[in-house]
C-alpha cells in the first residue's frame, strides 16, 4: 500500500493537484505549459515537512489498522532538506512534472487534470499498481517563490485494503544552499 503514497508523498514537496472527472490523461507536454504559468521558486536551501491531517483504513484489523497508522504519523515529525540551485530553477517544473507523471517504477500514473491560476495549483493524478491497487491523488496549493503548501487527499482502493488521507506538505526557503537553517 505504501508503494503508490510514499513517494508521492515525496514528490510533492514542490507541487500540487484537485478533482476532475476527466477520463483522458491530461498530455505531459500539456502539463509542462500549464506548470510554466506558476511562481518559480527562489534558488536556495528548502526545508521539506509533511503533515499527517487525517487517515481512515476502513475495513481493515485493527491492530494492522493501527500500525499503519503508526508509520504514517511517522511522516509528519520527518522533515528534509534539499537544494535547489539556480540552473534547477531555469528549468521550471518540467522535470518535477515529469518526475510525478512517472512517480514510482511499481505504480503507472497520469495526471487526469492540472490547472493553474496566478500561483494556484489545482490537479488530480490517477497511479495503478500491481495487485489491482488504484489510487486517486488531488492536491491543491499556492506556490510562492519561497514557500509552496500543498494539500494531498489520497483514495486507494484495491489489493487488501482500501485507504483514504488527507496530508499538509510545505516546503520552505530556509536559506541559501549550505546554510544552518
Amino acid at each position: 500500500m505504501r508503494s503508490i503514497i510514499l513517494p508521492l508523498a515525496a514528490l510533492a514537496t514542490l507541487s500540487a493537484c484537485g478533482e476532475s472527472e476527466q477520463s483522458e490523461p491530461v498530455a505531459v507536454n500539456e502539463i509542462v505549459s500549464e506548470a510554466q504559468k506558476l511562481n518559480k521558486p527562489m534558488p536556495g536551501q528548502y526545508r521539506s515537512t509533511a503533515k499527517l491531517i487525517e487517515i481512515d483504513l476502513p475495513g481493515m484489523p485493527e491492530s494492522v489498522a493501527a500500525q499503519m497508522k503508526d508509520q504514517m504519523s511517522e511522516m509528519q515529525s520527518q522533515t528534509s532538506e534539499q537544494c535547489l540551485t539556480e540552473a534547477q530553477v531555469d528549468k521550471g517544473w518540467e522535470d518535477m512534472v515529469k518526475n510525478m507523471n512517472n512517480a514510482t517504477e511499481d505504480a503507472d500514473c497520469q495526471f487526469d487534470k492540472f490547472d493553474v491560476e496566478g500561483g494556484n495549483l489545482d490537479a488530480q493524478m490517477t497511479c495503478t499498481a500491481a495487485a489491482g491497487i488504484a489510487a486517486k491523488i488531488a492536491m491543491t496549493g499556492k506556490m510562492e517563490p519561497e514557500k509552496q503548501v500543498m494539500t494531498m487527499v489520497v483514495s486507494q482502493s484495491g489489493g487488501p485494503s482500501q485507504m483514504n488521507m488527507k496530508m499538509e506538505v510545505t516546503n520552505e526557503r530556509i536559506g541559501d544552499c549550505g546554510d544552518a537553517g
